[in-house]
C-alpha cells in the first residue's frame, strides 16, 4: 500500500485538484483496490475449488486395483514388440543352432488375432523385420517393468 501512497501523493500534488476533490480522488482509488482485491480473491478461491477437484479425482484413479491401459502403454508394447525381433534379427550369430532360433521367432499369421503388439511391426515391415513369439514378447515386458 505504502508504495501505491507516493505515487499517488505525487500525481495529485502536481494535478488542478481542490482539497475536497483530493480526498475524492484517493478514496475512488482506495475503492478501486478493494473491489480488485476482491475480484482476485474470488478467483483464487474458485482456482482452489477447481484445483482440489481435479486432484481428488486423480487420486480417485490411482488408488485402484487395476488401472486401464493408457496410450502411452500401447506404445509401449508396440515398441517392446518391435526391439524383441530387432534383438533376434541383429543377435543371429548368438544362437548355438537354428532350431534354438526358431523357438522365438513365429510367422504373422500364428499370432493371435486380438494380439495387437505387433501392430506397429506389421506397419513397418516389408518383408525383413521380425516377429518374436508371446513367450518371447512377454520376457521382454517383464524384464521392462523391473527395470
Amino acid at each position: 500500500m505504502m508504495s501505491l501512497y507516493t505515487p499517488a501523493k505525487i500525481l495529485l500534488r502536481n494535478a488542478n485538484v481542490e482539497n475536497d476533490d483530493h480526498i475524492r480522488v484517493l478514496v475512488d482509488f482506495k475503492e478501486c483496490l478493494i473491489k480488485k482485491f476482491r475480484d482476485n480473491a474470488k478467483a483464487a478461491a474458485d482456482l482452489r475449488v477447481a484445483m482440489k477437484d481435479d486432484l481428488m479425482e486423480e487420486l480417485g484413479k490411482r488408488y485402484v486395483n487395476e488401472l486401464p491401459l493408457s496410450k502411452e502403454d500401447r506404445i509401449g508394447n508396440f515398441l517392446i514388440y518391435d526391439v524383441a525381433g530387432y534383438m533376434v534379427k541383429t543377435r543371429e550369430n548368438l544362437f548355438e543352432c537354428e532350431a534354438c532360433r526358431q523357438t522365438v521367432i513365429t510367422k504373422e499369421a500364428d499370432l493371435p488375432s486380438d494380439f495387437d503388439a505387433d501392430a506397429y511391426t506389421r506397419a513397418r515391415t516389408k518383408g525383413g523385420l521380425v516377429f518374436v513369439t508371446l513367450s518371447m514378447y512377454q520376457t521382454l515386458c517383464a524384464i521392462e517393468k523391473v527395470v
